[in-house]
């Protein structure tokens, strides 16, 4: 992990937890999309630019690639990665409940992992819709809840706790788990089908204690306002103690590894 990654977390996000969950996701979430040639894509909360990288030689030169996420310091670690063969990302700050975008302007909306966080749930399904032309499709992640995680749940209760917040405000990714949740989130929003899949993927971290530090630490990332005054190194040696018998228990060699299960929702204009 690189020098900048230990003071910055939305490099942390990216280069801890991008290759052990997120990498692997999106291979899931592309698989399940199925980008064309010469496609219009647009990656909603695409954070530090995962799944939005793999998007220009899927769709070609005459393809369009669209990147776009509220937090400009994942859109500066996106932005400075090199380029991929294909059209030019366009990398846009904007929230997702109201992108700005053009009606109609996409023929593929992905969100990988986002929409858990956005504090209005329905306009941000709602703007999936509008920015979608006809015979478009939506593709949306979502981790299942808590009590079906097994590692995290014990992380994310931990940090709760020390942080003095809800278990559902430390571990807001978890917080849209529920798969009929999210279809009727998506038919409310005006698509005319919704496909549900469950898909699990299997993590695999370096060094178990620097999961903990970085997890703790790439929250601030996603979840700045609840971090807020927060002494990281302090909160991590609580999380650690807290984490000691899970830590022990999936623990393989020298890496921790477990799974995560997630829901996906296939969405139809």
């Amino acid at each position: 992990m690189s020098g900048g990654a230990m003071t910055n977390p939305a490099l942390a996000y990216h280069e801890y937890l991008g290759p052990a969950i997120f990498v692997p996701m999106t291979r899931v979430t592309l698989g399940a999309a199925k980008p064309k040639q010469g496609e219009r894509v647009l990656d909603v909360a695409c954070g530090t630019g995962i799944v939005t990288m793999q998007l220009p030689p899927l769709v070609g030169g005459t393809g369009k690639v669209v990147g776009l996420d509220i937090n400009p310091a994942m859109l500066a670690v996106a932005s400075a990665q090199t380029a991929p063969e294909g059209p030019q990302i366009e990398w846009v700050q904007a929230s997702g409940e109201a992108t700005g975008l053009p009606d109609a302007s996409f023929d593929l909306v992905l969100c990988q992992h986002g929409l858990q966080f956005f504090p209005d749930r329905e306009a941000g399904a709602r703007e999936m819709r509008r920015v979608l032309d006809t015979g478009g499709r939506a593709v949306v992640a979502c981790w299942q809840n808590l009590d079906r995680q097994t590692f995290f749940a014990t992380l994310m209760r931990s940090i709760a706790r020390h942080l003095n917040v809800t278990e559902a405000r430390a571990a807001a990714p978890f917080t849209l788990g529920d798969a009929d949740v999210l279809k009727s989130l998506l038919d409310g929003a005006g698509f005319e089908r919704v496909e549900m899949q469950t898909h699990t993927i299997h993590t695999r971290f370096p060094q178990p204690e620097k999961f903990v530090r970085m997890s703790a630490g790439a929250g601030a990332a996603v979840m700045p306002e609840v971090y807020d005054g927060v002494d990281i190194e302090e909160l991590v040696a609580k999380v650690i103690v807290d984490c000691k018998a899970d830590l022990a228990r999936y623990q393989v060699g020298d890496h921790l590894s477990f799974a995560m299960p997630t829901n996906l929702a296939i969405a139809y204009v």
